[in-house]
């Protein structure tokens, strides 16, 4: 059976400017997507010749919408957590909603909201994780190149978290890049 890896803060931190947003094309509302730490997350230790890349989310693939059912209401905002695998290859191999995490508990999204989360995020795609181990004498770098650096493709462990929310008449899809203690 393959491992998955979660990583904690350390990994993470080095992440906080890589919030994505996007514009639906329906010009309803903004949309980012964020990270979340899984809480009881465990943890690699790298080598000192080692680096890890995280798995990162190609462009082009759908961000959720706000469900058109509710759209208009004066509701508060709906806070949904998602948990993702990401294999080996780079593809969502699940996905389920996380209700345990301190930010996640409490949102109160209906199912609506859920269904939203999930269905676009199983369609993501990513550049597979992997850990780079250079050979001694090599400075490791980003690259994951050079001669005798040696790369192993790793599945990962991923918390993403959705804000719902409505203001002025407009939807708005957020979550972001964030280190959730």
């Amino acid at each position: 059976m393959p491992y998955v890896l979660s990583f904690t803060l350390p990994f993470f931190l080095l992440l906080t400017g890589c919030a994505h947003k996007e514009m639906s094309k329906d010009g309803v509302g903004l949309v980012n997507s964020g990270l979340l730490i899984p809480m009881g997350a465990s943890r690699y230790e790298m080598e000192k010749n080692e680096i890890f890349l995280m798995a990162d989310r190609l462009p082009g693939f759908q961000e959720p919408r706000y469900p058109q059912e509710y759209l208009g209401q004066d509701m508060d905002t709906r806070i949904v957590c998602v948990d993702l695998v990401v294999d080996s290859e780079g593809a969502v191999s699940s996905a389920s909603i996380n209700r345990t995490e301190p930010v996640c508990v409490g949102g109160g999204a209906p199912a609506a909201f859920e269904e939203a989360a999930l269905e676009s995020a199983r369609e993501w795609q990513f550049f597979a994780a992997q850990i780079c181990t250079y050979p001694d004498g090599v400075e490791p770098d980003a690259r994951c190149e050079g001669e005798g650096v040696s790369s192993q493709l790793v599945p990962v462990r991923l918390t993403y978290v959705f804000e719902f929310s409505q203001a002025g008449g407009k939807s708005s899809v957020h979550s972001s890049l964030q280190e959730w203690r």
